[in-house]
């Protein structure tokens, strides 16, 4: 069967696992800067008697920013190359369809959506230093005590588990990058008008979840979702998805024209 970039999916999933790589690099580097900065002022914060709400206020702003900036790169690169091989094979049809336009669009409306995304992360990472100053009070810690556990990521609090800049932020750069290009891919096969189904295409490897590797070449069309482990989703890395199927997700769509 035709495949729109006419690679084949193993091809495909190579191609994409290999670009995304560059922006989860560098996300990944933003996002532990502001993981490590937010402990800091956090830490600051209870030294002083005070409370963490303006360190995690302006730890959503940098994140929030950050997405922003990622989203504004990964989903041009990876929609661009649906629309390139589109235009390659139905230039008639692209010249009567505004596809670069009605993809735009879609690509607007996600990273507007971006700061909702922030908030989410932000929140968890206010939980976390929440529940690691009771852990600590519970304890018989002083603020100065409290204040180095946190500055030293929370290692291993109950409950909680490794509050670790470095590892959250590559689960985080990981998830997002992927959900971004996954989203951006679909919208753009969609705004071509010329496929007919879309085909998910797991990285089959130690890391693939077994729900995943399942789904490996299950096809819908355009207007369906994906039955993967008993959830719907709309494609890999679904915004819309449970956590358990989403995050550290690498699996992506083939287009079938």
């Amino acid at each position: 069967m035709p495949y729109l970039t006419g690679r084949r999916p193993a091809q495909e999933i190579a191609v994409q696992i290999r670009l995304a790589s560059a922006f989860e690099t560098a996300m990944l580097a933003n996002v532990e800067r502001s993981m490590s900065r937010v402990l800091e002022q956090a830490a600051g914060a209870i030294e002083a008697g005070g409370n963490i709400g303006l360190a995690v206020q302006q730890h959503e702003r940098d994140l929030t920013a950050i997405y922003r900036n990622t989203f504004e790169r990964v989903m041009p690169e990876f929609g661009g190359r649906i629309l390139s091989a589109a235009g390659k094979s139905w230039r008639v049809h692209l010249r009567q369809k505004d596809s670069q336009s009605e993809f735009d669009q879609a690509v607007r409306a996600y990273i507007e959506a971006s700061g909702a995304r922030a908030a989410i992360v932000a929140e968890t990472t206010r939980e976390r230093l929440r529940a690691a100053i009771l852990a600590g009070e519970a304890d018989g810690m002083s603020q100065r005590e409290i204040a180095s556990q946190i500055r030293r990521g929370v290692p291993d609090l109950p409950g909680i588990g490794t509050f670790s800049p470095r590892v959250r932020a590559a689960v985080i750069a990981r998830t997002e990058v992927h959900t971004a290009s996954t989203v951006a891919s679909s919208e753009a096969a969609k705004a071509t008008g010329v496929v007919q189904q879309r085909e998910w295409v797991s990285a089959e490897d130690a890391r693939t979840r077994a729900d995943h590797s399942a789904a490996d070449g299950q096809k819908v069309g355009m207007g369906e979702r994906y039955e993967v482990g008993g959830t719907s989703l709309a494609l890999p890395g679904d915004p819309n998805g449970p956590a358990a199927q989403i995050v550290n997700c690498r699996c992506v769509e083939a287009f079938v024209t």
